[in-house]
C-alpha cells in the first residue's frame, strides 16, 4: 500500500468541458492524494476552469503540443508522491477505480487498467467498430512487441514515481500510443505489468479521429519494434527519429 501520498496526472489539451466531472471526482473520492497535477497544452480556456474548480491543483502549461504522452512526461518529472497516476480526463474511469487499484500496488509492478478482463464492468460501450480496432490493435501489438497486456489503451495507469521517471527517458512516442510505449519498457526493465479489471463508461467528446490517428498509431508500434530489434544500428535509430519528427509529426527529441 501507497505510504508516502499519491501525484495524480490529467492531460488536459481541451479539456474546458470535460474536466469539472474528474476532479470533482477525485476530490470527493480519492485519500491519500498528495498532489493533482493538470498539465495543459492547448489554447483554450481549461487553465481558468481547472483552477476555478480546485485552487490547490498544479497546473503547468504549455504554449507548445507535447501530446498526450509528452503531457504525462511533463508532470511525471515534476511529481513530488512516492506513487504517480496518470488518468484521462473525460472521466471514463471513476475515482473510486483509481482508489481500489492504487492500494494493489506492490514494489517491483506497476498497474495497468483494463476493459477486456473477465471482472471488468463496462458501463456503456464503446461503437462495435472501435471494438473491432481495439481488438486488432491488440493482437498486433502483441504480435509485434510481446506485450502481455489484453488493454493497453485505458486511461488509467499507475506507477511508483522513480519507475515512471526511469522508463520515461527510453520513450521515443508521445501521441496514442505513449501508453504502449511506457508498458514495453517498463516491462523490459524488469517491473511486473499487474492488469486490473475495472468499471468504465465510454464517454462523449472523444479526440481520437479514427482515419488518421490508427493508421499512425499501426506505424508507430511497428517504429517500437524496429528500434528494439536494430537498437546497436545508429543508421537506424536516426532513420526512426527522423521519421518520428517529418513524417509521424508526433514525438519530439528526447536526450
Amino acid at each position: 500500500m501507497i505510504s508516502q501520498g499519491l501525484s495524480i496526472i490529467i492531460p488536459a489539451y481541451n479539456e474546458e468541458k470535460r474536466i469539472e466531472k474528474i476532479l470533482d471526482d477525485i476530490r470527493e473520492t480519492i485519500h491519500g492524494v498528495y498532489e493533482i497535477i493538470i498539465v495543459f497544452d492547448g489554447n483554450d480556456s481549461t487553465p481558468e476552469v481547472a483552477k476555478k474548480l480546485c485552487s490547490d491543483c498544479r497546473i503547468l502549461t504549455y504554449n507548445k503540443r507535447l501530446g498526450k504522452g509528452g503531457a504525462i512526461i511533463e508532470g511525471i518529472n515534476a511529481a513530488k508522491g512516492e506513487v504517480v497516476a496518470y488518468i484521462d480526463a473525460d472521466g471514463s474511469v471513476p475515482a473510486s477505480e483509481l482508489e481500489r487499484l492504487k492500494n494493489m500496488m506492490k514494489r517491483g509492478e506497476f498497474i495497468v487498467s483494463s476493459r477486456w478482463k473477465k471482472d471488468s464492468i463496462l458501463e456503456r460501450r464503446q461503437t462495435i467498430n472501435r471494438i473491432i480496432l481495439s481488438r486488432l490493435f491488440h493482437y498486433y501489438v502483441f504480435a509485434m512487441l510481446r506485450i502481455p497486456i489484453v488493454d493497453t489503451q485505458c486511461g488509467l495507469k499507475i506507477f511508483y514515481t522513480n519507475d515512471a521517471r526511469d522508463i520515461a527517458k527510453k520513450v521515443r512516442v508521445f501521441d496514442w500510443t505513449f501508453d504502449i510505449s511506457m508498458i514495453f519498457h517498463a516491462t523490459k526493465s524488469g517491473l511486473t505489468a499487474r492488469e486490473v479489471g475495472i468499471r468504465w463508461t465510454d464517454s462523449d467528446g472523444s479526440k481520437l479521429k479514427i482515419t488518421k490517428t490508427v493508421p499512425n498509431m499501426f506505424l508507430t508500434v511497428l517504429g517500437i519494434w524496429v528500434r528494439e530489434r536494430y537498437e546497436r544500428s545508429s543508421f537506424i535509430r536516426n532513420a526512426m527519429d527522423k521519421i518520428d519528427r517529418n513524417l509521424l509529426n508526433h514525438s519530439r527529441k528526447v536526450d
